[in-house]
Formats: C-alpha cells, structure tokens, sequence
C-alpha cells in the first residue's frame, strides 16, 4: 500500500494585478502582450492581446483588436478563433485530445507570433479533508483543508491549485499556488492550505490545474519577480517568439467542493 506524505515547500503568491511587469521605468517603445489560455476541461480557448504601457501611466493598456490567431491541435488541425473585440479571441466548444501539444498562432501588423503548450491529463483530486487547528503563535483557531492526490506513476507533474470560499476572506482566485511531484512521485500525498483557517458551515471550492513544465516555470519566475526575490528583475520567460510578452498555457482541471462539518 502507497504510503501518505504530508508535502511542504509550497510556492505561492497572490496577484490580483495582471500588468505585465517591465523594469525600464522610462518611456520605451510598447511591446506585444499576449496572455492566452486552453480551458480544456471547458472546451474553450481565450487569447487577449494588448501592448505593454508606461510603468507611471493610468491608463488601461492598448488592445490589440485587428489580429489573426487560430490554434492547431496534435493532429495538425489549424482552427481560427472568433475575434470579438477590444483585444479578446476566443474558441468554445473545442474538444481537447490530452498528452498532445497545441499550438498557438497570432499574426499581426505583419508578424507571426507562436507558442506551443502540452496538454496534460488532468490529475484527479480524491478528496479535501480537513481538521481543526486550535488557536496558536502560528495563526488562528479553525479547520485546515488539505487536498489528497494520487499522483500518477513515473511521470512529471506539475500544478496550480486554486481555491474559493463563500467566505471571501478566504477567496484567493488571483493566487499563485504551485507545487509539483519531484519528491512523491507515484505516491498518495496531502497538500495543506495552511494559510487559512475555516469555520463549520464554510463552502470551499478547489480547482486543481495540470500544468506543462513550461507553464509552471514561467508562473514560477513571477513569483520571484513579484516576490522581489530577483536581483535584476525581468519579464518572465515565456513561450513566445519574436519577443512578444505573456504565455500560452493549455491545462485541463479537476474540481472538488466540500462544507466544512463538525
């Protein structure tokens, strides 16, 4: 029998800001920003395209309203995204074919921008148990939820995890939550939430993300930006050619809601 591993080492952040951060505070000439998503598990694709702007302007960023951007699936199948303004493309009803890649194309003002993102099986939460913590130096008195996952046999994984309670103290949708299975591969193991604490009658909702490595690294080096444990911050890498800024990430899910009981 698989034994139970309680994983630490957790990376996470919140972020509810979404400009993409550029360290050269002076005027400089705007670049393409493209932040693109394959919902798999949703059966949509979503791309926003815009261009950076200054670090001390309030104003929202330019969007880019007037591009081509299509999809190409692991059987070389090119599918256009429906362009439905002020820099949004989008694809629904898209079936995905997972441990594949997908491509992403984007051509504007008479270049071509692409990025490639494999499709993971989602991993399925088994469970989300949970246990009171009593009041101590390290926070607050209430229930800890953790999330049990089988992790699948001789393969990398890696994972975002995102969680909404109907207490929206404890909302943290915009969170950077990321681990992977360096240390439990093949093993049954519990991830603890334990920033938070909840009380009976709570509703949580956790969404658990299968992410490529090239998705995991690039949330990764935010982190470090946003964190400022960066020594000579710069935009994180990426996916994209021809110098664009953003991601493609393409990810299936797998979800989990529980009511906190006595």
């Amino acid at each position: 029998m698989k034994g139970l591993i309680a994983l630490g080492g957790l990376v996470m952040i919140f972020t509810s800001c979404q400009k993409v951060i550029d360290v050269n505070l002076n005027e400089a000439a705007p670049q393409v920003v493209i932040e693109s998503n394959y919902y798999a598990s949703g059966d949509s694709v979503v791309a926003k395209l815009s261009y950076t702007s200054n670090y001390f302007s309030n104003e929202d960023s330019e969007k880019i309203a007037n591009a081509s951007v299509s999809i190409t699936d692991p059987q070389g199948v090119v599918t256009v995204l429906n362009n439905a303004g002020n820099g949004r493309y989008d694809l629904f009803n898209y079936t995905p074919q997972f441990n594949g890649n997908y491509s992403l194309e984007v051509q504007f003002d008479g270049t071509t921008y692409s990025a490639t993102s494999f499709l993971n099986d989602p991993t399925p939460l088994d469970s989300l148990p949970y246990q009171f913590i009593p009041q101590s130096l390290f926070g607050d008195s209430g229930y800890v939820v953790s999330m049990a996952i089988t992790d699948p046999v001789d393969e990398a994984n890696y994972w975002r995890a995102i969680r909404i309670s109907s207490d929206t103290v404890n909302d943290h949708e915009d969170e950077i939550f990321l681990f992977d299975d360096e240390f439990v591969n093949g093993n049954v193991f519990q991830i603890p939430f334990f920033a938070d604490r909840y009380d009976v009658g709570d509703t949580i909702f956790v969404e658990l993300r299968s992410l490529d490595r090239v998705t995991y690294d690039y949330y990764t080096e935010l982190i470090s930006v946003l964190g400022g444990n960066s020594a000579a911050p710069t935009n994180p890498t990426n996916n994209w050619n021809n110098n664009a800024l953003g991601y493609f990430a393409a990810w299936g899910r797998d979800t989990l809601i529980i009511v906190i009981e006595e």
